[in-house]
């Protein structure tokens, strides 16, 4: 089991770098040799960025959410307990309550976060439960 965050997400709708470790963690999931987990506000997130891109019109990003529900990703609503890690965690890293949902996730679910957000990453890397797409070793 994994926690994804919306930097790794996205890299299944566009391409940039480290898209195809992104696919590759997809596709490993979709032959079930591992399980997806996010915050719901992944949703919004992913939503957000592909309209704000330029490159999806208003079709394609209703597909792109459409196909994360498809892929029966495990999408957690948030629970009062991650809310208070995730609070907690953005005011002693410095980092947004955005960003600190998917740790606080991972945190209570004791799984790897697997972000491609360096500079993120650079903030939280005492945190054990944290790798860095570009680092992560996929399983074999």
């Amino acid at each position: 089991m994994v926690v994804l965050d919306a930097s790794v997400i996205l890299k299944w709708f566009i391409e940039e770098n480290d898209s195809e470790k992104a696919r590759a963690i997809l596709n490993r999931y979709i032959k079930g040799d591992f399980i997806i987990v996010v915050p719901d506000f992944l949703l919004y997130e992913v939503a957000n960025v592909l309209k704000y891109s330029g490159a999806f019109s208003e079709k394609e990003v209703t597909e792109a959410i459409t196909s994360l529900y498809d892929l029966e990703i495990k999408i957690i609503s948030s629970l009062p307990d991650v809310i208070k890690t995730m609070i907690k965690l953005s005011f002693q890293k410095g980092i947004t309550s955005y960003d600190a949902i998917y740790l606080a996730l991972a945190m209570e679910l004791q799984v790897p976060l697997i972000t491609a957000d360096v500079r993120l990453s650079h903030k939280i890397n005492d945190i054990k439960y944290v790798k860095l797409l570009k680092d992560f070793a996929i399983p074999e």
